[in-house]
């Protein structure tokens, strides 16, 4: 996910974008989250520091008691390292890795009869396009390291970067990118975007605009005089 900073945020420091970024998304996932014990993966190592202080500014104070209700833990990870996630801002960025959806996924991967083919090959050394880690396999694409999504996660995964703004096709696919390998990502980006219902509703008439209809007084000499 991604989020547009207001301009009283640009003017945070560094490391208040970073904790506001991880707030953020925590409240997009919180039904997901809560009673989850899961990792916060951040390139900002002055993060944890941060948390333990004591005379934390208003604003980072009343933001460390809403991760109260959390059940995490914090892994810092050098920014060389992040560059998968980094590339939608340059602002500190962070990502979630949560073991219920990491099983889901792996559980979807071993199902995916389409990627049993391609570990097979892998098995057989035929392929170099493909790697599997921790049971999960993934596709190098110019120099990145993308998670291959099975068949049946990919509306779900298209519909949580789609509907963290109702993103356009090109930033919805640009998003997805960052993760996952889809094929024949902009059919279904297009599908997705085309049945969503916040947008469709959103979207004003094209073309000419009607007008209000007109009543019209009856003619009493209508007719009266017919030529010959």
């Amino acid at each position: 996910m991604s989020k547009k900073t207001t301009p009283a945020e640009e003017k945070y420091d560094n490391y208040e974008l970073e904790v506001l970024g991880i707030i953020t998304a925590l409240k997009k996932f919180r039904v997901y989250l809560l009673g989850q014990h899961f990792k916060i993966v951040t390139d900002c190592a002055a993060f944890q520091k941060i948390m333990h202080k004591k005379d934390l500014i208003t604003r980072i104070a009343r933001w460390a008691l809403q991760l109260e209700e959390f059940d995490y833990e914090i892994e810092h990870r050098a920014g060389n390292r992040m560059q998968h996630v980094d590339a939608l801002s340059r602002h500190p960025v962070m990502i979630i890795s949560n073991d219920t959806f990491t099983a889901k996924l792996k559980k979807a991967q071993d199902e995916d009869e389409n990627i049993e083919t391609l570990k097979s090959l892998l098995e057989k050394n035929e392929t170099e396009e493909f790697f599997e880690r921790n049971g999960i396999l993934y596709k190098y694409i110019n120099g990145r390291e993308l998670i291959v999504a099975p068949k049946e996660m990919q509306v779900e995964l298209i519909k949580l970067a789609h509907e963290n703004d109702h993103f356009s096709v090109a930033k919805t696919e640009e998003i997805v990118k960052q993760e996952f390998f889809i094929p024949n990502l902009t059919n279904i980006v297009k599908s997705v975007i085309v049945n969503c219902i916040p947008c469709i509703l959103a979207n004003k008439k094209s073309g000419k605009k009607e007008g209000f209809l007109k009543s019209y007084s009856k003619r009493r000499n209508s007719f009266k005089h017919i030529p010959h």
